[in-house]
């Protein structure tokens, strides 16, 4: 090994968090990834590298990682032998023959899913269709639920964070917290530094509360009771934005009339708040233009009904008159695909087959009455 061998490689962290690809300049020697650190000349992260992405070099060094298959022949051990890919390729394929497509499951990882270019989970995807096996998204044991939620009764799309740092009079970071999408957190600070207000919606204190004006502590699970007592005050009080609804929203009648009940005191009594609480948060929320709410990725939704507290979030910017607007709406949340690479499987058909429903209590169901003969997971220790 010489020092012409060393070479320092411009490259993107694979972790894509939230919600864009971080600058990385990683140091090399032959095949070996000496270093990393964060590349000043990246437009979007500008030199920003967080604690996972500069520890990088100690996965590829740990001399735990697996470099090679390994099969255990008995298991009521624990004990494995290393073989080679094609002993490994043909004890898999053996199995699947066996059991027959639709007794074998896929899945990948959600962090296989958020990282790359997704590629792992469009292959396996593709597989899937092909072969005719069980598949599942990878996100239903996260997110995926409240992305549901969001899109059945809101929206699906974002604005920027750098739309936030410069046009957002009001910032909601709603379960949305630094240490999972660092790479906003700075738009979250210029935007305060520029005078936006910032009030954070969580269930503990977290490094975003720290950075807030203001703070909600909240029950766990009680994130749609908020939603919904915030919906009576702006209803009940005329709040809303009456053209907005009329030209771009359905069913506000209906709306109006089921968050009667939902009273501040209901919604106190639910979230732990002070009712007042919940009615100054209303009143600032539809009172400031443009505002954005930041929804959480993940923690909301992997409880009971969190996909409702997704809908019922999703109806404050529409109330409001924010959607649409420069600084309002939803801000950033998860960007997998935000390098804009092409779906593999956009024009692929599922063949038609007795397919698992893609939801945990099918999934988890399947696995404990033995309709699953084969599990094939691809990055995950769902197990």
């Amino acid at each position: 090994m010489t020092a012409a061998a060393a070479k320092t490689v411009r490259t993107m962290c694979p972790m894509n968090c939230h919600p864009t690809y971080c600058g990385m300049l990683a140091e090399v020697e032959g095949n070996n990834l000496k270093a990393v650190r964060g590349d000043s000349e990246n437009p979007d992260s500008q030199g920003f590298l967080c604690i996972r992405g500069r520890s990088t070099s100690e996965i590829f060094r740990n001399p735990k990682r697996l470099m090679y298959p390994q099969i255990r022949d008995d298991r009521r051990t624990n004990v494995w032998r290393r073989v080679g890919w094609d002993e490994a390729l043909e004890f898999m394929a053996k199995r699947m023959r066996l059991a027959g497509p639709e007794n074998v499951g896929l899945w990948a990882s959600h962090g296989a899913f958020t990282t790359g270019s997704t590629l792992t989970v469009q292959l396996m995807q593709r597989f899937a269709n092909m072969y005719g096996c069980q598949n599942w998204h990878p996100a239903m044991i996260c997110w995926g639920l409240g992305g549901f939620g969001l899109g059945l009764t809101g929206t699906l799309k974002v604005s920027t964070k750098e739309d936030m740092a410069e046009n957002s009079e009001l910032i909601v970071l709603w379960g949305s917290n630094f240490s999972s999408q660092p790479n906003t957190a700075r738009h979250v600070i210029s935007a305060r530094r520029r005078g936006a207000r910032v009030i954070a919606v969580d269930v503990r204190r977290t490094e975003a509360a720290a950075q807030s004006d203001e703070l909600l502590l909240i029950r766990p699970g009680s994130d749609a009771a908020l939603a919904l007592s915030i919906m009576h005050v702006i209803i009940s009080e005329k709040l809303y934005d009456a053209a907005f609804i009329e030209a771009h929203t359905a069913g506000f009648a209906e709306l109006g009339a089921h968050v009667v009940p939902f009273t501040p005191a209901w919604g106190a009594e639910r979230t732990g708040l002070d009712s007042q609480q919940i009615v100054s948060f209303a009143r600032a929320y539809a009172s400031s233009r443009p505002a954005m709410i930041v929804l959480g990725g993940s923690s909301m939704h992997k409880g009971p009904n969190g996909w409702q507290a997704a809908r019922a979030i999703s109806c404050l910017p529409a109330l409001t008159g924010n959607f649409g607007l420069p600084g309002g709406g939803f801000g950033p949340r998860h960007g997998a695909n935000s390098a804009g690479f092409r779906d593999l499987n956009a024009n692929l058909v599922r063949p038609a087959g007795n397919y698992i429903a893609n939801q945990m209590s099918d999934i988890a169901e399947s696995l404990s009455n033995g309709r699953l003969k084969v599990l094939l997971l691809l990055g995950t220790n769902m197990l």
